[in-house]
């Protein structure tokens, strides 16, 4: 028989950070990468996915 286990780390973050990642990854087909923990609460396995700063963006001229 085969086992396969998940062990990462949990960082936690804001729930609005915690939704902007769900949202491109979900965006992106990343299904697979939503699951809950064992002690309960959806968790983002993001095995292999790394983060970066978006280009910030000019603001609007409100002249």
């Amino acid at each position: 028989m085969i086992r396969v286990t998940h062990t990462y780390a949990i960082l936690d973050v804001s729930p609005e950070l915690y939704t902007e990642v769900r949202e491109k990854l979900e965006a992106a087909g990343y299904q697979h990468a939503f699951h809950d923990r064992e002690d309960g609460g959806p968790v983002i396995d993001m095995h292999g996915i790394a983060l970066r700063a978006e280009e910030p963006t000019e603001p609007k001229d409100t002249k």
